[in-house]
């Protein structure tokens, strides 16, 4: 049976995808700080703040935030990377790690950057395949 790769409830996850999908950015990144707050171990929260950083750069094509699209990146991964090991799964660390590669990818190309995005899609993919490997029944 198919299973997300996600352990907060849907009904978390719908609510802050609405204010993003609405380009409501800062009411999005304050709620994603209260389930960061509320669930502090799980690496949803930091990757959907994340994910708001990234459409808002892309929507309004204005790129002055890359430190902190950085800087996020990295605390996702470390708080993935952590919860894999707590919940002995290492899926965990190839699907974050494929995403925010594949959001590093689009971003490059956004900015000129033709190489640097072709070498993080592949690196994306990469990440992807080895996470359905480790994992056949995830779907998202």
């Amino acid at each position: 049976m198919a299973k997300s790769p996600f352990i907060l409830a849907d009904s978390v996850i719908q609510t802050g995808a609405r204010y993003i999908l609405s380009n409501n950015y800062q009411p999005a990144d304050t709620y994603w700080d209260s389930v960061i707050t509320e669930y502090p171990d799980l690496p949803e929260g930091y990757f959907f703040k994340l994910m708001n950083l990234h459409v808002k750069m892309i929507d309004y094509e204005n790129y002055s935030e890359f430190d902190s699209f950085e800087k996020q990146s990295e605390q996702v991964m470390a708080v993935a990377e952590k919860y894999s090991r707590k919940a002995h799964n290492e899926y965990y660390n190839y699907f974050y790690s494929g995403i925010i590669k594949f959001y590093y990818a689009f971003l490059y190309g956004k900015m000129n950057h033709s190489w640097k995005s072709f070498l993080k899609a592949r690196a994306g993919a990469d990440d992807l395949e080895k996470c359905v490997e480790l994992d056949s029944t995830i779907y998202e």
